[in-house]
């Protein structure tokens, strides 16, 4: 349904972009496909505010205990806390880290 009325709205967007930015943004969304970041752990709120911090665009998800969400399951450890930078629910290694979640995006 969204594809279809992006479709609709396609013209106006490049007629008049500043009036159509959510639309425009949108069209982002399909053509590129935001990162999925999954923060797990005790520390997983921390390290979501500190990744917010960063202002990078990004689907968050994070949990302190197991989960069975599709892109948390299998993920919370009791003792680490970790970031896995994900796209199209594959993800790559944990990291510890911000700055090394960020260079993996």
């Amino acid at each position: 349904k969204a594809d279809k009325m992006l479709n609709n709205v396609t013209p106006q967007i490049e007629q008049h972009a500043r009036y159509y930015s959510n639309w425009a943004g949108l069209m982002c969304d399909f053509v590129y496909e935001p990162p999925e970041i999954v923060f797990t752990g005790d520390k997983a709120e921390n390290l979501r505010m500190e990744f917010d911090h960063s202002y990078l665009y990004a689907l968050v998800a994070g949990s302190r205990v197991e989960s069975e969400m599709p892109l948390l399951k299998n993920r919370v450890l009791k003792d680490e806390s970790l970031i896995y930078v994900c796209r199209n629910k594959v993800c790559k290694l944990p990291v510890k880290t911000i700055n090394e979640a960020i260079n993996q995006f």
